[in-house]
């Protein structure tokens, strides 16, 4: 009997109410700022994933308008390489 009036006790305390709603809003906190963090991150990924993809298609243009480099030699030593 003496005990459940403890944990009745501390249950209907101010102190514990607040650490729950301290806990659950520190739980909230770190999911929002991992979710805005992995977005940001995401977004950043495919932002350079394009760039390398212009920079790839451009030095393919420059290879194959440029007159002095023979392409199948150049594509046959990527191959090898």
């Amino acid at each position: 009997m003496n005990n459940t009036k403890r944990v009745s006790k501390i249950t209907d305390s101010l102190i514990f109410k607040f650490g729950i709603l301290f806990f659950i809003h520190a739980c909230i906190t770190i999911l929002l700022i991992g979710f805005a963090a992995y977005f940001f991150q995401f977004r950043q990924y495919t932002s350079q994933l394009k760039h390398e993809i212009n920079n790839a298609a451009d030095y393919l243009g420059i290879i194959l308008s440029d007159k002095t480099i023979d392409f199948k030699d150049h594509q046959q030593y990527l191959m090898e390489h």
